[in-house]
C-alpha cells in the first residue's frame, strides 16, 4: 500500500473525527501509516516546487516507452539507445523547468535547496567575510610605525646629550615613541579573525586590541602634555623673575595618573565583562555572515565609555598646554607641530568615526578605516615631533634667537661675567646690552639674582615693577615707542646706569607679539 497521507498535519485523528470518520478505524489506519513512515526503507513522494510537472513528464515518458516496447515498436537491439535518448531528453526538460522556476521574481527558495532541505541534506554555502589578504595592509603599516618609533627612540638615546635633544626632554620623547609603538601594535590583533584563528584566540585578540590602543593613546598624549607643561612652567617663572628648577618628576604625576586609570579600567573590563568575538548574519541572510568584537553587558559598556573619556581628556590636556605655549618661539617648542598633528587627527576623526558606524557589518571596510585612523594618528605625532629635530640636527644645530628686545632668563647667573658692554646694577642684577647693526635698536637682557640684603631686594622689586609696567603698555597698545619706554621709568634707570649708550629704544615697527615672544624666550640651560 502507499504511504499516503505523508504530511504530519494528516496524522491528526481529531481532524478525521470532525469530518465523520470512525475514530477507532481512523486511529488504526494512522497507526499503520506512522509505523510505515518510521521504517528505514520507506520512500515517499517528492515534495519540492515543480515536483508535479517533473513527475508528470517522468510518468508520461516512461509509460509511453513501455507501451512501445510491449507493442514491439522498438527492436530489442535499439532499446538501450532509446532509453539513453529518453533519459537525456527528460534531464534537459527537468533543468529547463527548474531554471525557469528559480528565475521567477516570486521564488523564495530555489528548487534544489528546497529538495535538499526536505531530505535533511542541505548545507549552506556561507560567505564568512573574513579579512583575507587585507590583514597584511594593517600588519605592514604596524611594522613600519613600530620600526620608525624604535629608530627615533634609539636616536634620542644616542643623542641625549645633544643640545637639541636635551632641550626637548629625552625622557618624554622616548615615552612618545613608546605610546606610538603601542598604538601601532594594536594593528596586529586587529587583523586576527576566525578565518585564521579559533574563537578563543579571537576573544583574546579583541581584548589585546583595546589594551594597546588605550594605553598607547594615553601614553602618547599624556607624555606630550607633561613635556609642554614643563616648558610652560619654566617660561612662566621667567616672566615673573623667579629662579625655578622644574624636573621631569614634577610633571610626571598627570601622566602616571592617566595611565593608572586606564590600567584599572582595562583590568575591570578584562575580568568582569570582556569583549568577545561574535559571528552574526547580515540582513537575516544565513549565507552572508560577519564576525566582530562586541561588548557584553552594562559593565563593558561603562568601562569602554570611561576609557574614551580618559583618553579624550589626555588629548584635551595636550592641546591646552600646546595652546598656552603658542607664543613661545624657541627651537624646543613643538606647539606648532602639535597644532598641525591635532588638525590632522581632528579631520580623520571627523570623517573616519562616522564611517565606522556605517560599515559595522562589513569587516573589510571596518578594518581598513580603523587601520587608517591608527596609522594617521601615530605617524602625525611621530613625524611632526621628531623629523624637524632631526633636520636641525643634520644641519648642525640651530641659529641663536635674535637678541633684539628684552630677554629674561630664569636660570642661574653665576656663569654670566660682565664684559665691555655690561653694566652691573647696584641692586645685584646684571644688565647686558645687545645691539643689532641691522635695526640699530638696543636690546636688554636681565639675569635676576637673589638679593643678599633688604636694600638690594627693594631696588630689585622697583625694577621689576617698571618692567611689568612696560609689558602692560606693550600689550594694550600693540607696540612700544620711546615715549612708552620713558613713561615706564626704565629710560631714566638706564640713563643713570649706562653713560656709554645714552638710552635704550625699541623699534616702533615691531609688533607686540614679536616683542612678547622675545621677552619670554628662555636659555636652553633652563629647558
Amino acid at each position: 500500500t502507499g504511504q499516503d497521507p505523508f504530511r504530519r498535519t494528516h496524522l491528526d485523528v481529531k481532524k478525521y473525527e470532525s469530518m465523520g470518520y470512525n475514530p477507532s478505524t481512523t486511529e488504526q489506519f494512522l497507526d499503520v501509516t506512522q509505523k510505515g513512515l518510521a521504517s528505514e526503507n520507506v520512500v515517499v513522494d517528492n515534495k519540492f516546487p515543480t515536483a508535479d510537472r517533473i513527475g508528470g513528464i517522468l510518468d508520461a515518458t516512461v509509460v509511453d516507452h513501455l507501451k512501445r516496447v510491449q507493442n514491439g515498436e522498438i527492436p530489442k537491439s535499439e532499446r538501450e539507445a532509446e532509453r539513453k535518448k529518453l533519459t537525456s531528453q527528460m534531464t534537459e526538460d527537468f533543468k529547463n523547468i527548474i531554471s525557469d522556476y528559480d528565475a521567477e521574481d516570486t521564488t523564495a527558495v530555489p528548487v534544489l535547496e528546497a529538495y535538499q532541505r526536505n531530505r535533511g541534506v542541505f548545507h549552506i554555502e556561507v560567505d564568512p567575510n573574513v579579512l583575507g589578504g587585507l590583514r597584511w595592509f594593517g600588519w605592514s603599516a604596524g611594522i613600519f610605525i613600530v620600526l620608525c618609533a624604535l629608530g627615533f627612540a634609539t636616536w634620542t638615546t644616542i643623542q641625549r646629550r645633544n643640545r637639541i635633544v636635551r632641550g626637548s626632554q629625552p625622557l618624554f620623547l622616548v615615552l612618545i615613541c613608546l605610546g606610538v609603538s603601542l598604538m601601532a601594535s594594536s594593528l596586529f590583533p586587529l587583523g586576527i579573525d576566525d578565518g585564521i584563528a579559533s574563537e578563543e584566540r579571537c576573544n583574546k585578540a579583541c581584548m589585546a586590541t583595546i589594551w594597546l590602543v588605550a594605553l598607547g593613546f594615553t601614553c602618547t598624549f599624556a607624555a606630550l602634555f607633561s613635556k609642554i607643561q614643563r616648558l610652560n612652567k619654566i617660561l612662566k617663572a621667567a616672566t615673573k623673575f623667579k629662579r625655578v628648577t622644574v624636573s621631569e618628576k614634577d610633571v610626571l604625576p598627570p601622566l602616571l595618573f592617566l595611565l593608572s586609570v586606564n590600567f584599572i579600567l582595562l583590568l575591570i573590563l578584562t575580568f568582569a565583562d570582556p569583549i568577545t568575538w561574535v559571528r552574526e548574519t547580515r540582513d537575516d541572510d544565513e549565507r552572508n555572515t560577519y564576525g566582530s568584537c562586541q561588548v557584553g553587558g552594562g559593565i563593558s559598556i561603562t568601562m569602554i565609555s570611561l576609557l574614551g573619556v580618559v583618553n579624550i581628556f589626555a588629548l584635551i590636556l595636550a592641546n591646552i598646554e600646546s595652546y598656552r605655549a603658542r607664543t613661545v618661539k624657541t627651537e624646543y617648542n613643538e606647539s606648532k607641530y602639535v597644532e598641525i598633528a591635532m588638525i590632522w587627527i581632528a579631520q580623520v576623526a571627523f570623517i573616519g568615526i562616522p564611517l565606522l558606524f556605517l560599515v559595522q557589518d562589513n569587516p573589510r571596510a571596518r578594518f581598513f578605516i580603523t587601520s587608517c585612523i591608527i596609522v594617521i594618528v601615530s605617524l602625525s605625532v611621530l613625524m611632526l615631533i621628531f623629523v624637524p629635530k632631526i633636520i636641525i640636527w643634520k644641519k648642525g644645530g640651530v641659529k641663536k634667537p635674535n637678541s633684539n628686545g628684552i630677554k629674561f632668563s630664569s636660570g642661574p647667573t653665576s656663569s654670566n661675567v660682565p664684559e665691555a658692554n655690561t653694566s652691573v646694577v647696584s641692586d645685584g642684577s646684571m644688565a647686558t646690552k645687545h645691539v643689532d647693526d641691522r635695526s640699530k635698536s638696543v636690546g636688554l637682557k636681565f639675569d635676576i639674582m637673589r638679593s643678599t640684603n633688604s636694600s638690594h631686594a627693594a631696588k630689585l622689586t622697583n625694577l621689576k615693577n617698571k618692567i611689568k609696567r612696560l609689558a602692560s603698555i606693550a600689550e594694550e597698545k600693540g607696540s612700544v615707542s620711546t615715549e612708552d619706554f620713558q613713561a615706564s621709568g626704565l629710560s631714566e634707570f638706564l640713563r643713570n646706569q649706562d653713560d656709554a649708550t645714552g638710552r635704550m629704544t625699541f623699534s616702533d615697527n615691531q609688533d607686540s607679539e614679536t616683542q612678547k615672544d622675545r621677552i619670554i624666550q628662555s636659555d636652553d640651560q633652563n629647558i
